[in-house]
């Protein structure tokens, strides 16, 4: 099952239908590439895998930090599901996914205005091509994560995931579907390089220290 934000009290979304939802919603078709980040990122993966989508999956774990700007091997040749630490590196090419979808990471057990969160973010960010969304669905307030992503160039809006299609309409003439909140952040339609998400990281880490103590 897949769970929303904190504060929302909505109740939980099925895999089954989260993954419709989010095919039908963002045009993923054809080859679309798919990174989902989550403490059990498999059964999004597989299904989404099943629809025809290049989905991969990364939870947290250690393995050997490199530079993924140097990788020989192409995102298509990457393991479906690797473990990751996200503020040291996410493992693909700059501008691969179509769409990013982030359920739960021990990085954002931190201080939200911490390099370890805002390394984590830039480097996610980075892996997005132009105009394409990341999808939070994590335990964190839906406003927390707002105003962590709003260091970043990019539109943040709440969504409804779950309420689309043919079963979306039955279900709400039938007093059934609620659905699912999510948090919604579409990057720029230009281009952005790694090292620039990075320098907004850094940047944003170093206004909030010299921010006064309340």
């Amino acid at each position: 099952m897949i769970h929303g934000p904190s504060t929302t009290g909505s109740k939980p979304l099925s895999a089954v239908r989260f993954t419709k939802e989010v095919i039908r919603r963002y045009g993923l078709r054809g080859a679309a590439h798919v990174l989902v980040v989550g403490e059990s990122p498999a059964e999004l993966v597989s299904r989404l895998r099943s629809a025809g989508l290049m989905a991969f999956g990364l939870f947290d774990g250690h393995s050997t930090p490199r530079d993924p700007e140097t990788r020989a091997a192409q995102t298509d040749q990457a393991p479906e599901i690797q473990p990751a630490v996200l503020h040291q590196s996410v493992p693909f090419l700059a501008h691969s996914f179509d769409c990013v979808i982030l359920g739960h990471s021990s990085v954002y057990g931190g201080p939200l205005k911490g390099p370890e969160a805002c390394t984590a973010t830039a480097n996610l960010l980075a892996s997005l091509k132009p105009g394409r969304p990341l999808i939070y669905h994590g335990p964190l307030p839906a406003d927390a994560m707002t105003r962590h992503l709003s260091v970043f160039p990019g539109e943040a809006r709440g969504v409804i995931l779950g309420t689309g299609g043919i079963g979306g309409l039955f279900r709400r003439l039938l007093g059934q579907n609620n659905g699912l909140p999510a948090l919604q952040f579409t990057l720029p339609g230009d281009a952005i390089s790694r090292l620039e998400w990075h320098r907004l990281a850094r940047q944003a880490v170093m206004a909030s220290q010299r921010q006064p103590a309340a």
